[in-house]
C-alpha cells in the first residue's frame, strides 16, 4: 500500500500517472449522461503533486457488462479524454471545486458521445 505522501511524490519522480474515480463508485444509473458528484478530496494527490487532471469520459460499457452480469459480450465504447486542468494555473478560491471542473467537462463527453 502506498501512503499519500509517497503517492504524490511518484509523478515528480518517475512520471507515474494514478487514475481516480472521483465518483468513488462505478455508476449504474440507466441515463449515461447522469454523472454523480464527485468527491473533492480524491483530486488531493493531482493538488498535492502540481499534476495536470486529465478528465476522461468512458461511454457505452453497460451494454458489455452491467445489463449481463457477470459475463461480457462484444459492443462499442468510446474513451474521451478532455481539456488536461492544469491545477498550477486555477485561482486559489477555485481549487476548491476542481472536481466540479472535471465533472462538467465529463458531462459535456457523455452528451455528445450518447447521443
Amino acid at each position: 500500500m502506498i501512503s499519500l505522501p509517497t503517492s504524490t511524490g511518484c509523478k515528480s519522480r518517475h512520471g507515474v500517472s494514478i487514475w481516480i474515480c472521483p465518483e468513488g463508485t462505478r455508476n449504474k444509473n440507466p441515463d449515461p449522461n447522469n454523472v454523480a458528484e464527485f468527491k473533492e478530496g480524491s483530486l488531493k494527490i493531482a493538488e498535492k503533486s502540481g499534476a495536470k487532471i486529465v478528465p476522461v469520459s468512458i461511454s457505452g460499457t453497460a451494454g458489455i457488462l452491467e445489463k449481463q452480469y457477470p459475463r461480457m459480450k462484444r459492443g462499442h465504447v468510446i474513451i474521451e479524454f478532455g481539456v488536461p486542468i492544469d491545477i498550477q494555473k486555477v485561482a486559489p478560491e477555485e481549487k476548491k471545486r476542481l472536481g466540479a471542473m472535471a465533472r462538467a467537462q465529463i458531462i459535456q463527453m457523455q452528451e455528445r458521445n450518447n447521443k
